[in-house]
């Protein structure tokens, strides 16, 4: 008998055991859309920026809010796709849930651990951190339920990513920002929201009016430009024009027959990091715009292995 064949029952259970592990984890990374994170992360750069304004970000306030809002970004994904089974055993069978790896109480009983855990951080750093996380868990939970049922549901997910900025700038400054923030927080909120719509029909192979929203995303995202300062026009200028092709792609591959929707919403997913790279370069912290470039390069790598929807 060749000693090259492993007959020992010990060595088959532990490779079964190793095998449905990998399996598992997998499944996990799949439904938390991990490619994603790096956006969050970039976000909460913003954010931070906009709370300190011209002053120092201190590390001991943003640091947390980053690992706190990437909790609460994480459950948000795992309660979307517990809420969603019903719908994704028609539309996407491969999903974790509908594909048998994952089960939904796994799902729910993951949510619910990373928005406790987010909100725990968030309360170390003050009481209105954990007020406005408070606030962002419900427009999470909310768009999860609501999203298939009601289609206005869409305010719902670009609310959530604006309140990233607002919750960053409020656990910097450690009060409730108003004014020049809030065009900000407005304007990721209407990126959020435009490219939403059109994310809606990325399992179709037709387009209507989904195609125009599209089109004005490129300008959505100059809206904050007002606040642009001579200093840093020739530096933000550039990062702005890199800002509008980018997102100039994603249209073009909405308006191809037949649409190439899903590669266009990564374009958009990954484009967060970029217009955070725009904003903080205006803003005057090319240190952390540098921080938000590296955000975007690693959402791409991400992307080819992890789906962001």
């Amino acid at each position: 008998m060749s000693d090259s064949l492993d007959t020992n029952p010990d060595t088959n259970v532990v490779a079964r055991i190793s095998n449905t592990a990998r399996t598992r984890v997998g499944a996990y990374i799949e439904m938390l859309r991990i490619s994603n994170l790096p956006s969050v992360f970039s976000n909460v750069l913003v954010g931070a920026a906009l709370g300190a304004g011209n002053g120092h970000i201190p590390i001991e306030s943003a640091l947390p809010c980053a690992v706190a809002i990437a909790f609460l970004y994480l459950g948000g994904m795992a309660l979307n796709d517990a809420v969603d089974v019903e719908a994704d055993r028609v539309e996407r069978p491969e999903r974790p849930i509908p594909s048998g790896r994952l089960s939904v109480g796994q799902a729910y009983r993951l949510a619910a651990f990373t928005f406790c855990l987010g909100l725990v951080v968030l309360a170390s750093i003050s009481q209105v951190a954990v007020g406005m996380g408070m606030v962002l868990v419900g427009i999470i939970a909310a768009y999860d339920f609501l999203h298939k049922r009601f289609a206005p549901s869409v305010l719902l997910m670009g609310a959530a990513r604006g309140m990233v900025y607002l919750t960053a700038a409020v656990a910097v400054a450690g009060t409730l920002v108003v004014g020049k923030p809030l065009w900000f927080v407005v304007t990721l909120t209407a990126y959020t929201t435009a490219f939403t719509i059109v994310a809606r029909s990325e399992n179709r192979n037709d387009m209507d009016s989904g195609r125009w929203v599209a089109a004005g995303i490129p300008l959505i995202v100059l809206v904050p430009g007002v606040w642009m300062t001579a200093s840093a026009a020739v530096i933000a200028g550039v990062v702005g024009i890199l800002v509008v092709v980018w997102q100039a792609r994603a249209v073009v591959k909405v308006f191809r027959i037949p649409p190439e929707t899903k590669q266009a919403v990564h374009i958009w997913l990954s484009g967060f990091c970029l217009i955070d790279v725009f904003y903080l370069s205006f803003v005057g912290n090319l240190v952390l715009a540098g921080v938000a470039l590296v955000c975007f390069v690693l959402t791409l790598l991400l992307q080819r292995r992890f789906m962001g929807t």
